[in-house]
């Protein structure tokens, strides 16, 4: 689960800042290899708990996990998230 390192070391707290200022935060991701059973669950969730508990922060997260109508680039994580997730919030686009 340390796989990968923040862009640059103030990426945390400028995602806590646009928290703080209203925005939600989501990370969509492609997570084929969890379908072909080349990657854990485990191990892409503890990721994504490490990269929460060093925002400070509250993320959504939505991993499409094989190959499916779900999987970027297609929209439909995205179109999850606006209508069951945003609580009606209008989304610029």
């Amino acid at each position: 689960a340390d796989d990968w390192v923040w862009w640059h070391k103030t990426v945390p707290q400028k995602l806590e800042e646009y928290h703080k200022n209203g925005y939600r935060l989501c990370i969509f991701t492609n997570q084929g290899g969890i379908e072909k059973h080349n990657t854990k669950l485990e191990d892409i969730k503890r990721k994504c708990e490490t990269l929460i508990r060093e925002t400070n922060a509250p993320i959504f997260v939505f991993i499409a996990t094989g190959e499916n109508h779900f999987r970027k680039p297609a929209s439909a994580m995205y179109d999850f998230f606006i209508e069951n997730c945003n609580q009606n919030v209008k989304v610029g686009q």
